[in-house]
């Protein structure tokens, strides 16, 4: 019997709704039953068989499917059943970008999947807003987070074995940047563009968190993160990841 009920999935799928199922569990504290019933509503009849849906499912992090799932934001899917080819797929896309089921997010292209991105801006139809138009929007619910990279990350790990990580995030195709964490205990972040226009928030606790957005198409954006208490050799306190070297600011968090 198919756990996830009418989702058709490879076997590669299969082990990654496994993860997204995990991280979903992990995320909002909900049992993993749970976690796999709402994956399995969300897809209800979709297909993950193909080359083309399997690259698109795996270009998405979990956390990023396990939140949008949670959270049910699909206004529109395709019919109960169907299997799109990839071609018939885009188009769908094109017309409902914001959608759950968005399994050819990425630019697929008959016999090769090209997903790494460019250093210059080439709108691949993405993202609802742009540059000083992001100041301050969800890069998740404005469909930033699709072709995203990392820019810069910067982690500290303290002796009792606490972690904390942040990340400068990129969205070629909305020009905006964000900052994004992963720390064992809630911690204040923020990022911050060139004019020093600043988006914050508190991370939770062993969870992925993000800030809303900044304006990211001039240089001089920096993602910082305030530890809680110096690090054990340079007295440190605060990490940054920034799209620039700089010697950053380490001993004063600036949000």
């Amino acid at each position: 019997m198919n756990k996830f009920g009418n989702i058709r999935a490879s076997s590669e799928a299969n082990d990654y709704l496994e993860r997204i199922a995990s991280t979903m569990a992990s995320m909002f504290s909900i049992p993993k039953d749970e976690a796999v019933s709402r994956i399995s509503r969300f897809w209800d009849g979709l297909s993950f068989l193909s080359d083309s849906e399997v690259v698109a499912l795996l270009h998405e992090d979990p956390d990023y499917w396990a939140a949008l799932i949670f959270h049910e934001r699909r206004p529109l899917v395709p019919a109960k059943g169907t299997t799109m080819s990839l071609s018939s797929t885009r188009a769908f896309l094109r017309g409902h970008r914001r959608i759950a089921v968005t399994i050819a997010i990425a630019p697929v292209l008959a016999g090769a999947a090209t997903l790494a991105p460019t250093a210059a801006h080439a709108d691949s139809g993405y993202g609802y807003c742009l540059a000083s138009g992001c100041n301050g929007l969800d890069p998740y619910y404005e469909d930033c987070q699709v072709n995203a990279i990392t820019v810069s990350s910067e982690t500290y790990t303290y002796s009792n074995g606490n972690r904390y990580e942040v990340d400068l995030r990129y969205s070629p195709d909305c020009e905006a940047n964000w900052a994004r964490v992963v720390s064992s205990t809630a911690v204040p972040f923020c990022v911050k563009d060139g004019s020093g226009y600043k988006q914050t928030y508190t991370s939770a606790a062993g969870l992925t968190s993000w800030t809303n957005m900044v304006d990211g198409s001039s240089s001089g954006d920096v993602a910082y993160l305030k530890l809680p208490s110096p690090t054990e050799i340079l007295g440190q306190n605060v990490l940054y990841a920034d799209d620039t070297p700089s010697s950053g600011e380490l001993f004063t968090y600036p949000c």
